[in-house]
Parts: C-alpha cells; sequence; structure tokens
C-alpha cells in the first residue's frame, strides 16, 4: 500500500514539474515577442533601399528602381490603412445610428402601450423586461467578446 501511495506521489510531482515546465517556456516566448515588436522601428524607403544596395551590391539604377518600387509600395500601404481607419470609423456610426434609431423605436412602441394598457402596467412591464434583459442579451454580449478578441 505504501508502494503504491509513494508511486502515485511521484507520477504527481513529475507532472505537476513538467506542465510548470511548459508554462514558463510560453512567458518566455510571448515576452520574445513583445521585445521584438516593441523595439523594431519602422524604416523608410530611402533606408530600405540603402540597406538592400549594401547587402546585394546594387548598381546606382538598380537602387533606384528598388527605392522607387519601395516607395510606391509605401504610398500603397498607407492608402490602404487609412482606407481601414475610414471604414472602422464609418462603421462606429453607423452602429450609434442604429442605437439610436433602436432607442427611438422603443420609446415610439412605450408610448403606444402606454396608451392601450396604461402607465402603472407600462411601468411594471418595464421593470419585468429590465430584469429579463440579462438572460435575453447573454449571446449578443458573448459573440461580441468574442468578436473584440
Amino acid at each position: 500500500m505504501k508502494k503504491y501511495a509513494m508511486m502515485a506521489l511521484i507520477a504527481f510531482f513529475a507532472v505537476s514539474l513538467s506542465i510548470s515546465a511548459q508554462d514558463n517556456r510560453r512567458g518566455q516566448n510571448n515576452n520574445r515577442g513583445q521585445q521584438q515588436s516593441e523595439t523594431r522601428v519602422r524604416q523608410t524607403p530611402t533606408q530600405r533601399a540603402e540597406a538592400m544596395a549594401a547587402h546585394l551590391e546594387l548598381t546606382a539604377e538598380q537602387k533606384a528602381q528598388v527605392k522607387a518600387l519601395f516607395e510606391r509600395q509605401e504610398a500603397q500601404a498607407t492608402a490602404q490603412r487609412q482606407q481601414q481607419q475610414q471604414r472602422q470609423q464609418q462603421q462606429r456610426r453607423s452602429q450609434e445610428e442604429m442605437r439610436e434609431a433602436r432607442q427611438r423605436i422603443m420609446a415610439e412602441h412605450d408610448a403606444e402601450l402606454e396608451k392601450i394598457i396604461g402607465k402603472e402596467k407600462l411601468e411594471k412591464w418595464q421593470q419585468h423586461r429590465a430584469t429579463n434583459a440579462p438572460t435575453r442579451q447573454a449571446p449578443a454580449n458573448n459573440r461580441q467578446q468574442r468578436n473584440a478578441r
């Protein structure tokens, strides 16, 4: 019986050590990637062309062509980033507009409902909706959280 207990204890420690060693390696890799991205400075097209010319011993004509290519690529990348930012801003605006429209519609619906059932029953219904809203909106909130990652 003591042998089994001792073997189980040894196995437990061996497994826990291997798990902790894997966690340490993951943490080191994540930190290394963050350090590289923080220290990386974006070079200008001219600097990139100079580096390539020095490394590959390019002629002056080749160097000028490479520089022109890098400048075109940089301009395209800048234009794409600006388009992406504009799309994101438009999307935010449209979401805000939709939210405001939804609130206006809800207010109109509540006003119509108040005419039919009265103010007291409407308030009671709104309280009921408020208490049950988290369960109705849970799938939408989960989707938003997943998209944010």
